[in-house]
């Protein structure tokens, strides 16, 4: 599952670097991109520093209500909410096939969705991102220098491990 999820998250954002010029489930690349707009605003490759910001907080908003709908809907919370969440990112879809010259801001609500996604996934009962890398290749190596250094890995680490790598 969290493979999957991984793959479904690093090809979102592909598709959205692509479209967008933004990411819809790495944060880290959005607040790049937003430094490189506010350092070279008249870059035509940037949408400007608001754009960013809207991205990040519509992700941290998904965040946000996954973790709240879990409060309310134990072990439901993601899927009570995914239909209207899908219903509101239909709309805005529609709303932007009439607006084609403004700005595309459907990417939000794709962010918004990952949010809930990531949120899930790092505290449900995967209990992992889905999405840092640099994390996942820092806890294999922590890992491998233990492994080294004590000859063997707890059943908890060992699957740690294994996690890192399916996501990788």
């Amino acid at each position: 599952m969290a493979t999957m999820f991984a793959f479904v998250t690093g090809y979102a954002d592909v598709i959205s670097m692509l479209r967008y010029k933004c990411f819809s489930s790495m944060m880290t690349g959005n607040a790049i991109m937003f430094g490189r707009a506010i350092a070279n605003p008249g870059s035509a490759f940037d949408e400007g520093p608001f754009y960013y910001i809207v991205i990040t907080f519509a992700f941290a908003s998904g965040a946000v209500l996954q973790r709240v709908s879990e409060h309310f809907f134990p072990n439901r919370g993601g899927s009570t909410i995914a239909l209207p969440l899908v219903v509101l990112l239909v709309i805005a879809e529609i709303i932007e096939l009439h607006m084609p010259s403004e700005p595309d801001w459907t990417v939000a609500g794709v962010a918004h969705l990952f949010g809930v996604v990531a949120s899930a996934c790092s505290t449900g009962r995967m209990g992992t991102h889905t999405t840092m890398v640099t994390g996942h290749i820092l806890s294999l190596a922590n890992h491998l220098s233990n492994l080294m250094l004590t000859g063997s890995l707890t059943a908890q680490d060992t699957w740690k491990a294994l996690m890192a790598v399916m996501i990788l």
